[in-house]
Formats: C-alpha cells, structure tokens, sequence
C-alpha cells in the first residue's frame, strides 16, 4: 500500500511538472513575436502552483505602480492617519498637462476632490495628474517604497513621479520591480494580511473596474471574464523605436471561484503597440488554458 501511495503521489507531482514544463514552453514561444525580453510571473491561489520567467530581474513598472501606491494610501487610512473622504483641493497648477481624465474635466482646477476620488481616477483610468496628487500631497515616494519593504517586497524602487517620467525619460528606469515582488503583492493584498478588510474589498474591486488594457490579459479571455489588474505602458523612444514597458499585473477569476495571479512585464521590445499587447493576451489565455486543466 505504502508503495501505492508514493507511486501516486510521484505521477502525481510528474503531472505538475510536465504541465509547468508545457506552459513555460508555449509561452517562450509566444513571446517572440515581442522581439525583446518577456517577464511572467504566474501563482495559481488554489494549488499554489508557481511559474516565473524573467521573473527576479526588476523591470520598469510604469503606471503598475499605481496598485503599490494605493495600497500605502490604504494603508495610511487603516492606520487612522487620513480618511479617504478626506478633501484636498485641487488648483490648476496640480494638473500639468498628462494624461488625465481629471484633468479633462476640471482644467482649471480650483475643485475639491476626495481622496477616494483621486484613488478611483488612478486605479480604473489610470490617470496620471491624480497619481502625481497622491504622491505629492497624501503618500509620498518614500513611504509607498517603505512599506512595499515592510511587506516583503524589496525589489520595489519608486523614485520618480508621472510627470517626472514624462519629462525626463530616463526618470522611469528608477521605478522598478521583480515580477515575483509584484505578484506576491497581489497575492499579500488579495489574502487580506495588507489591508483592512474594508479597504481590502474596496482595492480589488476598484481594480476590478479598470478601463485601460482591456486588449491585455483580458484580451483572449472568455467574455464576462472579471480580471483584477493595473496596466503599465511607457512611451517608444522614437530614436530606437524600443519601448521600455507593455505591464499588466493582475488576479483572473477563474470558473468555479479559483483565481490565478498573473504578471507579464514586455520590455525592451521593437514589435508595434498591437503586437505587444497580443503577446500579453496569447500568454494570459495559455495560463487560462492551462490552470482549467490542471
């Protein structure tokens, strides 16, 4: 019987490995078409189940940033030192010229606005101006960096601001992450040892609105299927026509209440938007594919 058992358990374990074999295979292949380098870092929360590639070398986050910065926001809330009803107001001159539904609908400013507001304009459309806001005048750089660290994260370097990245283009090299750290945050906030429950719910289902990147990891994704993410995607450096980073970090939910942590960070790469943004998508529906079977 003793025999039986461990005969199970290792065809059992080989299942697992050939699987996570295949997947890193199909994946390898599908990042080609990139033509520069492919981050993944994948976690299924059900079996525990790990695959990463390229995924301990920190990389450009872009605007995945945004996710650590609003769980330091959160976090300051939980610990009594703001309210998100908390109002700031707003002048002109805290809305440069950015990307930026705020922007757009209060150009000159002169508005009071919530912190909860601000966090909502960040999280589901991305918005620059309210990022920088946060940064400047709620949760600063250092602060968001301290307690990525506090959690375990600490490859995660937060140094410039959006409107610092969009005028100096080196500025966003120094934000940066393993893809690991990234994915292990979203595992640490999704289990609740983070946040406060409250704004443990209210994180991940505001993330779970998000209006940007829907050609990413949702992309090839069966329809209604409800993706908790932030996106990143810097500029094409029009002398090399390189872009630095195509991010998408996120929890799929996956049938049956099973969710699946993935991060796919495509970097250095000369393929067009379109491209890129295909990559993240065929690699999201392999591991989709994958997890249903395993």
């Amino acid at each position: 019987m003793r025999k039986l058992v461990l005969l199970t358990c290792c065809l059992f374990f080989g299942l697992s490995v050939s699987a996570q074999t295949t997947l890193r295979e199909q994946i390898t292949e599908l990042s080609k078409d990139a033509k520069g380098k492919v981050g993944v870092a994948m976690l299924d929360l059900k079996t525990g189940d790990t695959l990463t590639i390229n995924g301990k070398r920190p990389l450009v986050m872009q605007s995945t940033f945004k996710f650590p910065i609003a769980v330091a926001v959160l976090h300051k809330a939980d610990k009594g030192l703001l309210k998100l009803d908390d109002k700031l107001h707003i002048t002109k001159k805290d809305l440069p010229e950015n990307y930026s539904p705020l922007r757009d609908k209060h150009p000159d400013g002169n508005v009071d606005i919530t912190i909860r507001e601000l966090l909502d304009y960040m999280l589901i459309w991305s918005d620059n101006d309210a990022c920088d806001i946060l940064l400047n005048r709620v949760c600063s750089k250092a602060e968001v960096e301290k307690y990525m660290h506090q959690l375990g994260g600490l490859s995660f370097r937060i140094r410039a601001t959006e409107d610092e990245m969009k005028h100096n283009w080196k500025a966003q090299f120094t934000d940066v992450c393993t893809l690991w750290d990234m994915a292990n945050l979203l595992k640490t906030v999704r289990h609740g040892s983070a946040l406060s429950a409250k704004n443990t719910d209210y994180i991940l289902t505001t993330m779970a609105k998000t209006e940007v990147g829907k050609k990413r990891i949702k992309g090839l994704l069966p329809e209604g299927t409800v993706v908790i993410h932030r996106t990143g995607t810097s500029a094409t450096d029009p002398k090399t026509g390189i872009s630095p980073a195509t991010n998408d970090a996120g929890i799929i939910n996956m049938p049956g209440g099973r969710q699946v942590i993935l991060v796919v960070f495509v970097t250095d790469s000369k393929a067009d938007d379109d491209t890129r943004e295909a990559v993240i998508a065929r690699i999201a529906k392999a591991v989709y594919d994958n997890r249903l079977k395993n």
